[in-house]
């Protein structure tokens, strides 16, 4: 849906690309999550930091131009980035900790403001944002991450603030 301009509206940004590619996510790279809002229903359970073997993202903060065709393009299909990503729009949750992950072996991954997770009032409706679930154990087995998207869920529905 990246063509449809409300899609990015909705959800607050459009993804660029994986910071942490799924080779370093298989040998156990581990992201130290800062925890923005620990009162929030999809974060409360986490403390003040969530280390996490995961695949992250970048979303872009640039709008597409035609004239530099090869920039602000998704890593994944190759799709336009049309609305930049800004935290006026959203409210964020957790973001990769730069200072407290070992960014070494990934030295196209600079240090910066990477959110992970976000809310967002658009009309009269929510939405919960994560980046995070890319592994099916994680899914399976971690009663955490499976509180964290409980936790946005609930706060989408107006179960709880």
């Amino acid at each position: 849906m990246y063509d449809y301009p409300e899609f990015g509206e909705v959800l607050g940004g459009y993804y660029l690309r994986s910071l942490v590619p799924t080779a370093a996510v298989a040998d156990g790279k581990v992201g130290v999550l800062t925890v923005e809002d620990t009162t929030h229903p999809a974060a409360r359970m986490l403390g003040s930091t969530w280390p996490l073997n995961e695949e992250f993202y970048e979303f872009g903060r640039t709008v597409w131009d035609a004239s530099w065709p090869t920039e602000n393009i998704s890593q994944v299909g190759r799709l336009p980035i049309l609305m930049p990503f800004s935290r006026d729009r959203v409210h964020v949750l957790l973001s990769l900790d730069t200072d407290r992950t070992d960014l070494s072996d990934l030295p196209n991954v600079p240090k910066g403001d990477y959110p992970q997770a976000w809310t967002r009032t658009f009309g009269r409706g929510r939405t919960f944002y994560t980046a995070l679930g890319h592994r099916d154990d994680i899914w399976a087995h971690d009663a955490v991450f499976r509180a964290h998207v409980t936790g946005g869920i609930r706060w989408a529905l107006g179960l709880e603030n």
